[in-house]
């Protein structure tokens, strides 16, 4: 197991929150009350399990969103390279996972099994969201796809074995990369150019809300 990393600069952008929790947390049965939980963080705070991309992948989405802002006129700052990824599965607020269930987290991590595949994205739209809010501007995918939502499948039964029960409903999973955010609306249109990378593994992050700051708190390969 790594060491836990924080990556990412200290701009501010909580956007990303709507993203990638999108769904109730996760809890343990009923019982008597376990161990507290972690001792800081803040209920704002988002923990999921994604898909960090690796340096020269993001070295290249990283160069191909300076097109895409030139070519669709966008003025959103484009996401950080080391905090791009690809959301696989929320698991709730930090600050109301206990130590235990992030344990079972990590736990539940462990037993899932996949091996390596790569994800094309060929095209690009806005994910609206609503009121005054910008939109998300993200790359979708349509080879890999069918391996990403077979990974994102895994976890449900991965953390029910583990003794971690869903607490309400969950969004539909549509696998994304999320690049700016910006006032701007863009139609679903094809690259000019695909972009490919390689899903070798996925991480636990806690994502540190309004900063872009990620830190890492386990990351598994897929060697399935």
């Amino acid at each position: 197991m790594l060491k836990p990393k924080i990556f990412g600069a200290r701009s501010k952008d909580p956007r990303q929150l709507s993203l990638d929790l999108g769904i109730a947390y996760l809890r343990l049965p009923s019982r008597p009350p376990s161990p507290p939980g972690p001792p800081t963080g803040r209920i704002e705070d988002p923990v999921f399990f994604a898909h960090l991309l690796a340096e020269g992948d993001a070295a290249s989405v990283s160069d191909r969103i300076i097109d895409i802002r030139y070519q669709y006129g966008l003025q959103g700052r484009p996401r950080p390279p080391r905090v791009l990824h690809i959301s696989l599965y929320a698991a709730g607020p930090y600050a109301k996972l206990s130590a235990e269930t992030l344990a079972r987290l990590k736990q539940g991590a462990e037993t899932i099994r996949a091996r390596p595949f790569k994800v094309t994205f060929d095209r690009v739209t806005s994910f609206e969201r609503g009121g005054d809010m910008a939109s998300a501007i993200v790359l979708l995918c349509s080879d890999g796809k069918d391996e990403l939502t077979e990974l994102h499948n895994a976890f449900g039964p991965a953390l029910e074995k583990v003794g971690l029960r869903r607490n309400g409903s969950r969004l539909r999973f549509k696998p994304h990369l999320t690049l700016l955010y910006d006032r701007k609306v863009i139609p679903e249109t094809p690259l000019d150019e695909p972009i490919t990378i390689t899903v070798r593994d996925f991480a636990l992050i806690h994502s540190l809300y309004g900063h872009t700051q990620y830190d890492v708190l386990g990351r598994w390969p897929l060697n399935g």
